[in-house]
């Protein structure tokens, strides 16, 4: 009697749980009545873009985040915001190269060579206006975050690019960081702690930038962009700059290389109602975005954003190389499926984003000499080239 009650329990959740998944959008999802199964209601998670049964233990989703025929939410509610600059491989390389300049040691370099590999690897058009420099330790001594900071001649164009890993002491914090819990985070949600800490030391120093080219050009169009553990500082800037009002959502896009999980679903959800035109580029094999894990102990711990630009290739990547484009926040058609390699020839794919050796890929065309002056913008330090 156990066996058939445990079987025919079987036959109908099972039942329930194909008839929900077969609905491959939002308003299927939640009306389709016509199976039998479908008196047990169906749900749409917005994170995944998919469809589940009461009680799938494949549903990312929290309950506050699912739309079903009786919550307060609808479908049209959970729908991201248009995307007005479409991915663009050209831009990315050009992003992809200030991501390199961010690895440079202004303090070691000849300020007039910085001006001459910028002209001749970005565009004459462009000029560095200064590095920021801030105090991210969690828990070492492990060194400092940074970005450098960008603008066109026409000063219509900011680019904005944090720098990656720089110091073995980074890893150390990073890794406790990650691993020890989260913290709440401006827009909704939580991320992880090491992230939250940092942005908290760099954030109001490029916002104070940002905010002075925009004084200077209402109509800027601002470009943040990362590589690696500056991909999630991008993230989180890209998101707060927009959630606080500085940039208009239609004004800014994102650009990360290789970035981390950065924070939790719900976090995850605010990002992708915020951030219109984001774009998270991976390549295959990279096991970078992958460290943080998406679930701990079978629990849903870490959430990546949504629109990830997936090339599928162990080859340097070019504009001109191909990729796909995954909608979903944890979409197994892109990265997420890919066995986790930590081979020197995997960690070697980390560096493999649209030029040679991302983070060494600028730093040897720059000559020692005559480093830039330095100064201060609020708590961080900062070297500004002359115009």
């Amino acid at each position: 009697m156990v066996l058939r009650y445990l079987l025919l329990s079987g036959l109908i959740f099972g039942g329930v749980w194909a008839a929900c998944f077969v609905n491959k959008d939002c308003g299927k999802c939640i009306q389709d009545k016509e199976s039998f199964f479908d008196v047990f209601g169906c749900r749409w998670c917005p994170l995944t873009r998919s469809c589940h049964a009461f009680g799938s233990v494949k549903n990312s989703c929290a309950d506050k985040h699912q739309v079903t025929e009786d919550n307060e939410k609808t479908c049209d509610s959970v729908e991201e915001p248009p995307v007005t600059l479409p991915y663009d491989p050209y831009m990315a390389q050009i992003l992809a190269k200030w991501c390199s300049l961010s690895y440079v040691q202004p303090e070691l370099k000849d300020e007039d060579s910085i001006k001459s590999v910028v002209a001749s690897q970005i565009g004459s058009s462009y000029r560095v206006l200064e590095y920021i420099y801030s105090n991210c330790s969690l828990l070492l001594n492990s060194g400092d975050c940074a970005s450098v900071v960008g603008i066109s001649d026409t000063g219509d164009h900011l680019v904005v690019a944090f720098r990656g890993t720089f110091y073995p002491e980074q890893w150390v914090e990073q890794i406790v960081g990650s691993l020890t819990g989260m913290e709440d985070f401006a827009i909704g949600g939580e991320v992880l702690r090491y992230n939250g800490h940092a942005h908290e030391q760099m954030y109001p120093c490029v916002k104070s930038i940002v905010q002075e080219q925009l004084n200077k050009n209402p109509n800027l169009r601002v470009s943040i962009t990362g590589h690696s553990l500056g991909g999630s500082h991008a993230t989180l800037t890209a998101s707060h700059l927009i959630f606080d009002g500085v940039v208009a959502q239609s004004k800014l896009d994102l650009y990360t290389f290789g970035a981390p999980r950065v924070g939790d679903r719900d976090f995850a959800d605010a990002f992708d109602r915020i951030v219109a035109n984001s774009w998270r580029v991976t390549i295959k094999k990279d096991p970078y975005p992958q460290v943080v894990p998406h679930k701990l102990l079978t629990v849903f711990f870490a959430f990546h954003s949504k629109r990830e630009v997936f090339y599928d290739t162990t080859d340097q990547t070019t504009p001109t190389s191909s990729y796909r484009i995954c909608l979903g926040n944890e979409d197994k058609s892109c990265l997420r499926d890919e066995p986790l390699c930590l081979s020197d020839a995997c960690r070697f794919q980390h560096g493999n984003y649209l030029v040679p050796d991302l983070p060494r890929y600028i730093d040897p065309m720059i000559s020692t000499g005559t480093a830039a002056p330095t100064a201060s913008r609020g708590q961080c330090k900062i070297y500004v080239l002359s115009s």
